[in-house]
């Protein structure tokens, strides 16, 4: 089989080469071709529907009213003028979706897929990046080459807005993201397969014995702005314990090994984070979670501004992902330094506690599928969607 990636951001090239999962269908005489992101075609205007269907989703999913906080200048003027035409009963997705199928494919686009005569589309997407990916998939699909989607992170399906372009078939993560693309995006059962992330092979081992540290996760300095002023704050009050701080990888200027989290959290006993990917990631290592919930960020910033309550970085436990994760049985949230610091030394006392790594492992199973041969899986999946 030829297959054609559509790799348009570092992310999907680390996830999909780095993996290993590439070389495994090349060795298995599948052709793999590197298609790579388009020029930039539309943007505004393709950031415009993006807006569109957020405005449309935002009576039925807090996710998106929350984030609608954090616009600013044009694009919150743009949205004031698509909530207007919503209550008009305007359906927003619908007439995004028809704005979408009417712009033109570039002549070069169509010439490129052509060229590399795929059998299979093969696209990792973080959904938003319209004016990059969408002439490609859109060729594709004149050209009759099938496609298949990977949102590349679990959250993709409940906080970017809908596909202007859609996938014939999806690979999710787990089966709380085979609910999201069946309930919020109308993909029937069938077109939906949970394979787990390449990039979570590494988890496949199973729990792992505590470390001794604490590990703090960061986020975008965008929703966590003293981040930093907190994990000094933390060393200070836990003196006992050695705190490892990684940074996001918009603050730190690139994304680690696929390996690096892991290793991280194979040193420590607990992770600390704030509404992070990373909460799956320490339970499927049989990690207990801190959850912080205070502290400067933008959108509590934005939203009190604006004459609303607002508890800083707690407003993100409102958002529809993290309703998954909030249940696990090791995650705990935190209102304050002083109940951070109690639930982080509670946490290093594991054998006084009544719940168990493994608990902590079978919650998270059922987010991210971790167990064993997650990219055979992925590859037995490309292989059945020709």
């Amino acid at each position: 089989m030829r297959l054609a990636v559509l790799c348009s951001h570092d992310l999907h090239r680390r996830n999909l080469y780095d993996s290993g999962l590439v070389a495994m269908l090349e060795r298995r005489g599948h052709t793999v071709i590197n298609l790579g992101a388009n020029p930039p075609t539309f943007n505004r205007l393709r950031r415009s529907l993006r807006l569109m269907t957020m405005v449309d989703a935002e009576p039925r999913n807090p996710t998106y009213f929350h984030k609608s906080t954090l616009l600013r200048g044009r694009r919150r003027l743009q949205a004031s003028v698509w909530r207007a035409v919503r209550r008009m009963g305007v359906d927003l997705e619908a007439l995004a979706l028809r704005i979408e199928a009417r712009l033109p494919i570039p002549t070069h686009t169509l010439t490129h897929v052509r060229v590399a005569r795929p059998d299979l589309l093969l696209w990792p997407t973080l959904i938003h990046m319209d004016s990059v990916e969408n002439d490609t998939v859109k060729a594709a699909r004149r050209l009759g080459v099938p496609v298949l989607g990977m949102p590349a992170s679990w959250d993709n399906l409940t906080t970017k807005g809908s596909f202007l372009v859609r996938p014939d078939k999806i690979l999710v993560w787990g089966h709380a993201s085979k609910r999201h693309a069946i309930d919020l995006h109308g993909f029937p059962e069938n077109a939906v397969t949970v394979t787990g992330p390449p990039h979570f092979y590494p988890y496949e081992s199973g729990v792992t014995p505590p470390g001794k540290s604490i590990y703090v996760n960061g986020t975008s300095i965008h929703y966590w702005r003293d981040e930093d002023v907190m994990v000094d704050q933390m060393r200070a009050a836990l003196p006992e314990f050695t705190v490892v701080h990684s940074q996001h990888p918009r603050r730190r200027g690139g994304y680690p090994s696929i390996d690096f989290v892991k290793r991280q959290l194979d040193d420590a006993f607990c992770l600390v984070a704030a509404f992070s990917t990373t909460v799956i990631e320490a339970a499927l290592c049989g990690r207990p979670a801190a959850l912080v919930g205070f502290g400067a960020g933008a959108q509590g910033e934005a939203m009190q501004a604006l004459g609303q309550a607002a508890t800083g970085l707690l407003d993100h436990a409102k958002y529809l992902h993290m309703a998954e994760v909030m249940q696990f049985p090791g995650a705990r949230v935190a209102h304050s330094l002083a109940e951070l610091c109690a639930i982080i030394r509670w946490m290093a006392n594991g054998p006084s506690r009544p719940d168990s790594p493994e608990l902590y492992r079978a919650a998270a199973l059922r987010v991210a599928d971790a167990s064993p041969g997650i990219r055979e899986r992925i590859v037995a999946a490309i292989e059945a969607a020709r």
